[in-house]
């Protein structure tokens, strides 16, 4: 019949598998993070640019009505995506949250079931042990002077 501490450590090794799984996907989760928020920075630096740049208003500059609404309605554009993009980085934000909970949760199931293995390792070496002192004190010695022959 298998230990314990064997029968456990099955149950153990499928924790540890399921926890780097979590692990993994939250790190996915966290590449997706910092791409999305990598995107929005330069939408935002574009933006930035483009109005100063193009800024139809510079001094010396004369230009029609179409162009000034053509310039108004790119920027405006502009405006949505970054709004879009931020809208992006919270939700990716939020799965990226909703899987670190999830692998926090699997991680401390896995340290549970590895100070519990642990324990039985050690209960089961020192019962091992409480048997071989029983079995040596027992056993009489060769070399014992008050040892009786029959």
């Amino acid at each position: 019949m298998a230990k314990k501490s064997d029968r456990l450590k099955r149950v153990q090794s499928i924790a540890e598998s399921e926890e780097q799984t979590y692990c993994r996907a939250m790190g996915e989760a966290q590449r997706a993070l910092n791409e999305h928020q990598r995107q929005l920075e330069e939408l935002k630096s574009y933006r930035k640019d483009y109005a100063l740049k193009r800024n139809p208003g510079k001094a010396g500059t004369t230009i029609s009505s179409a162009q000034y609404s053509d310039y108004q309605s790119f920027l405006q554009r502009l405006d949505d995506a970054v709004h879009a993009q931020s809208e992006t980085v919270r939700t990716t934000a939020e799965n990226r949250d909703a899987h670190r909970a999830r692998w926090m949760v699997k991680r401390q199931k896995m340290e549970s079931l590895k100070r519990v293995v642990d324990r039985y390792q050690l209960d089961e070496t020192q019962e091992l042990e409480r048997l071989e002192q029983k079995l040596q004190d027992e056993l009489p010695s060769a070399d014992d002077p008050f040892r009786h022959s029959s």
